[in-house]
């Protein structure tokens, strides 16, 4: 007796039943019973076979972010990123541009899983190429938005903060394209929301990008993240909000980088009250080191 090993969408193999006892014959609710259990082996190895891609694919998208970056004397920067599932749609930067500016990026590919995944990658891809082609913020963020509103798929589109650091004058010339707002904590304890710039990437074709400056003094430190920790929730009811990251953020501004995000991370986890995050979660934390009096 045999069942095909069909996953309800291709046949696996075949599952085979035999004896040697002449005496036993196979009858039709045996043959139910092989073929049900021949289904549900097919359903697991499918299974078994989807967890080994998106492992491997997972890897392959770690794979693209940094792990070491060239921190400019002066100044300082941690980053860390927890995907809500094996892949996401979450990304971050800091690289050095053709006339030593450094670039600092964090951006969030619309929906979640696989499709986002894809396109994240289409994302750091292309601005790596025109990272390295130079010109002035407001191009490269021109030139990035058409190339994805060509390649993304349709209703696909990118939240993201493009930061341009001058680190010897601290001078930041920044587009925030539909982002979240990121906080410039001051040393003297004022709190700056650096609002949005534009539309996010990859809406339209054709769009009016706009920067602004700001500058980074001694001290200051700028926290940059994607939507995953203001709208952690748990009912979506209840959200954790920019106001009590904001809190966090100011109860531990002094503190050592990796410390701070440490914080913000145990805030988020006690606020959703052990419920997993719905959405990749990524911060970036850059310090401009005080000067020693």
């Amino acid at each position: 007796m045999a069942a095909p090993l069909f996953d309800n969408e291709r046949v696996r193999g075949m599952l085979y039943v035999d004896t040697a006892d002449p005496k036993i014959r196979y009858n039709q609710d045996d043959l139910e019973v092989l073929t049900a259990t021949a289904n549900a082996v097919a359903v697991k190895l499918r299974n078994i076979s989807l967890e080994s891609e998106l492992k491997v694919a997972a890897n392959i998208q770690r794979s693209m972010l940094p792990e070491r970056f060239d921190v400019p004397t002066g100044y300082e920067i941690d980053a860390h990123q927890v995907m809500c599932r094996y892949v996401g749609g979450d990304l971050y930067d800091f690289r050095r541009r053709p006339d030593g500016r450094m670039l600092l990026v964090l951006g969030d590919v619309s929906g979640k899983g696989t499709p986002a995944a894809l396109a994240m990658s289409a994302v750091v891809v292309a601005l790596g190429l025109l990272c390295e082609i130079g010109g002035v913020l407001e191009d490269l963020a021109v030139l990035l938005n058409r190339q994805l509103h060509r390649s993304l798929g349709r209703g696909q589109y990118v939240t993201l903060f493009l930061g341009e650091l001058d680190a010897a004058s601290g001078a930041l010339r920044y587009v925030s394209a539909g982002h979240e707002p990121p906080f410039l904590l001051r040393a003297d304890g004022n709190i700056e929301r650096l609002a949005a710039t534009g539309i996010p990437i990859a809406l339209m074709e054709e769009a009016i990008i706009e920067s602004a400056d700001v500058r980074l003094n001694p001290g200051d430190l700028l926290a940059v993240f994607s939507d995953g920790i203001p709208e952690a929730t748990r009912n979506g009811d209840s959200f954790f909000g920019l106001e009590r990251l904001e809190e966090v953020l100011t109860a531990n501004r002094d503190e050592e980088l990796p410390s701070i995000r440490r914080r913000v991370e145990s805030a988020v986890e006690s606020f959703l009250q052990g419920q997993p995050n719905s959405d990749d979660v990524t911060l970036v934390l850059l310090r401009r080191v005080p000067v020693m009096k």
